[in-house]
């Protein structure tokens, strides 16, 4: 369970060596997971995967995210890694394509940190937890169906993500013995939805990580949209299904071009926009 890799017990703690990841990587993902095998428009998984162990590497306090196994080739929960860095984040959404999940959970991770740096009373180590986990059930929601396609399994149909990740987080914190207060906080910052009626039974988010959390997660699923359907010339691009308006951009200046400054008036002063 991708939970137990992110909340394991102290025995257990990575081997964090520079070379881990790339050996890790050439049998915990298939080749077409390679950099050099994967589409040109994301970076290789095994690349990802590197970050997402760097990304624990960076908090204050490593240890209580350091609870990941050493992996051994005939670990049983080496599928549901694999699954994890080969899934698509959504079907017919954002990162909608192979190593679509592992490219944003590395993007909401390193936009929780950023968000962070700029807040005060802010749990570091409990928002980037909740950051790396946060979507890690949909390893288990998506089935490959041909080449460039996916569907929802049964469990992904039946259940949904963010189930998922509640089962398997409480199935390791049995585990990884964290206190209740950690553990119950964890939850609610990977549950509460602000915005939800009462009798759906969700929380309003109650704690500063919940809200930094979303604001992480928004901005990574709507940059990969713009990314894919912004005019690279510049004006209007294409609407997706999910974008309430096709994207507009305005590109910045080529390296030694001077912007638009407005018109001269007759005094010699810019006339700028207000």
């Amino acid at each position: 369970m991708i939970a137990g890799h992110c909340a394991h017990t102290r025995a257990h703690r990575l081997d964090y060596g520079p070379d881990r990841p790339r050996r890790h990587s050439q049998w915990v993902l298939p080749a077409s997971a390679n950099p050099s095998s994967s589409s040109a428009s994301t970076p290789g998984a095994s690349a990802l995967l590197h970050k997402v162990w760097s990304l624990t590497e960076r908090s204050a306090h490593p240890r209580p995210n350091r609870r990941l196994p050493r992996w051994s080739r005939s670990d049983e929960r080496l599928p549901a890694l694999q699954r994890f860095c080969t899934a698509p984040a959504s079907v017919a959404n954002h990162h909608a394509y192979r190593h679509g999940l592992i490219e944003h959970t590395v993007e909401v991770a390193e936009n929780t940190l950023r968000l962070c740096e700029a807040s005060t009373g802010v749990n570091r180590n409990l928002a980037l937890l909740a950051a790396l986990l946060h979507d890690a059930g949909e390893a288990d929601e998506y089935a490959a169906r041909g080449t460039h396609s996916w569907s929802l399994t049964d469990r992904g149909r039946l259940i949904g993500h963010d189930t998922t990740i509640v089962e398997w987080v409480a199935a390791a914190s049995t585990q990884a013995r964290l206190p209740n207060n950690t553990y119950v906080a964890l939850l609610h910052i990977l549950t509460a939805r602000r915005g939800a009626p009462d009798w759906v039974g969700m929380r309003q988010p109650a704690m500063l990580e919940s809200d930094i959390l979303s604001q992480a997660d928004r901005l990574s699923g709507q940059a990969n949209l713009h990314a894919q359907m912004s005019n690279p010339n510049g004006g209007w691009g294409t609407k997706h299904r999910h974008m309430r308006s096709a994207p507009y951009s305005v590109p910045e200046s080529a390296p030694g071009t001077q912007p638009h400054r407005g018109r001269r008036n007759t005094y010699g002063s810019d006339e700028r926009l207000q």
